[in-house]
């Protein structure tokens, strides 16, 4: 029999016991402060307010654009009877203080401060609450960048002609653009007969990282060419249709790849030293699917990032008092067959940096390149893409047809005739802010990628000699001095 003192302690226990299972029941079947089922509801815990950018990965924008704080992604763990009734952003931090439209909706926005002396950091609150009246709260913090203005020195452009159009191509220069070959520039104006003005080619951000290269800018420069770079932040097995797996918009605008032997700041370090006038194409044919900066790839907001982008990397090379870049915006054209183009968002205006940036705007025009399929006229091309290139910024700014080709594909098409009548539309005013063309003078096998078992391998011959037709018509028609080899660089 158990002593006295072993007794009260088992009651202790039980009483303990009975208190506890007494408190678990009440919490979990009776009503706490709002009507509700208890532990095994979910209408005690509040809701989660998500902002998007939670602190450490802050939006970074410039000076004057629309910027969206997007709180879409909050939710309740009960949203079919507790759901998620009141949205409210306010601004916590930061100044100046900016006026937020939609602030009591999921999705706010405000315009970016502009005249800004260095950049400042805006923080912002949502605050969401439920049906039943409990709240969260979310930060985060965006980063407005200070526009920077074009160095006050000379710097050296590459203006149109007084006259006519500049002559110029890419020519040959391997699969991803990049392998320079002097010979190829010579054999090639040997070939139609003409100097070209620049020779276009690729600088694509690879593996080992971000590098100017100098050594091809400079032999191209010694051949009175123009070297025209495309940079193209990719590296050599990126997958088409999907982002890089090195280098991201977000990644570029954050300036995860400013310094550093292997970064843009050196770039731009070799870019000034190179001492020699160069164009440069910052990401093209953004308004595609294809690169990995595309924007449909980068989503809900790709033409905004493509902006932060470009304007990253002038105003980086401004900084460092680089004045020897003419820089390029090359778009691909709006065409009505293309789903893509048809979205409001995708609209080419959206992509569009600003005069302050942009140099000359260009175009990528193909007739074709894919066996099989049909053609399309030069003409219908630019009768669609040209009025939306004119009408960007204050509508002054030179156009240029960086690409230009067409296949051989008699069953499909003339390839002759569609040079004859692109070159006759241009030396005839259809298209008078038109200052430059450039041929893209290449060919390729399309397979693996695009072929079948048992299909015979597809070449795409873009080359202006795939046939001697085709050859005999541009160089008839480019001997006109209309078509000049000749750059106009401007210091000013």
């Amino acid at each position: 029999m158990p002593s006295k003192t072993q007794q009260f302690e088992n009651l202790t226990i039980a009483l303990f016991l009975v208190i506890l299972i007494v408190v678990f029941l009440v919490i979990a079947y009776l009503p706490i402060g709002n009507i509700g089922s208890g532990l095994l509801s979910t209408s005690s815990t509040p809701p989660v307010a998500d902002t998007g950018h939670p602190y450490g990965t802050d939006q970074v924008v410039y000076e004057g654009s629309t910027v969206t704080l997007d709180g879409s992604a909050s939710f309740s763990h009960d949203p079919s009877s507790n759901p998620i009734t009141t949205f409210t952003w306010k601004q916590t931090a930061g100044s100046p203080a900016v006026m937020l439209t939609g602030a009591n909706t999921a999705r706010a926005t405000f315009t970016a401060p502009s005249n800004l002396k260095n950049n400042t950091v805006l923080e912002f609150q949502l605050t969401v609450t439920d049906k039943h009246g409990l709240s969260n709260i979310g930060y985060t913090r965006v980063t407005v960048r200070h526009t920077v203005s074009p160095v006050d020195t000379h710097e050296e452009k590459i203006v149109p002609p007084t006259k006519g159009v500049y002559l110029s191509a890419l020519t040959d220069f391997g699969g991803l653009e990049d392998q320079i070959n002097i010979k190829n520039i010579s054999h090639f104006e040997q070939l139609v007969g003409k100097n070209i003005t620049w020779a276009y080619f690729s600088n694509n951000w690879n593996e080992s990282g971000i590098h100017f290269p100098t050594q091809a800018v400079k032999a191209i420069h010694q051949l009175g060419v123009v070297p025209f770079l495309r940079i193209m932040p990719r590296t050599s097995d990126y997958v088409e249709g999907s982002k890089d797996k090195k280098y991201s918009q977000d990644g570029i605008i954050r300036g995860e790849f400013d310094d550093g032997q292997d970064g843009i700041k050196q770039w731009m370090i070799d870019a000034k030293k190179a001492g020699v006038p160069i164009m440069v194409d910052i990401e093209p044919e953004m308004n595609g699917h294809w690169f990995p900066w595309s924007g449909v790839i980068n989503n809900p907001d790709g033409p905004q990032k493509y902006v932060q982008v470009y304007r990253h990397i002038v105003d980086l090379s401004r900084q460092m008092n680089v004045t020897n870049i003419t820089w390029a915006f090359h778009i691909y054209p709006p065409q009505d067959t293309d789903w893509l183009s048809n979205q409001s968002w995708n609209n080419v205006a959206n992509y569009y940096p600003g005069d302050n940036y942009v140099d000359w705007i260009g175009i990528s025009a193909y007739g074709s390149f894919e066996k099989g399929t049909d053609w399309e006229s030069f003409i219908s091309i630019m009768n669609q893409a040209y009025p939306v290139m004119a009408n960007l910024g204050n509508k002054t700014k030179p156009i240029a047809v960086f690409e230009m080709a067409t296949m051989e594909d008699p069953a499909m098409g003339n390839k002759s005739q569609w040079i004859h009548d692109a070159l006759t539309s241009i030396e005839n005013g259809i298209y008078p802010r038109i200052k430059a063309i450039s041929y893209w003078n290449e060919a390729w096998d399309d397979c693996p990628e695009n072929c079948h078992n048992g299909e015979l391998h597809k070449i795409v011959n873009l080359r202006v000699d795939s046939d001697p037709q085709s050859l005999d018509v541009y160089k008839k028609m480019i001997a006109s001095p209309f078509f000049v080899s000749k750059a106009i660089i401007q210091k000013r």
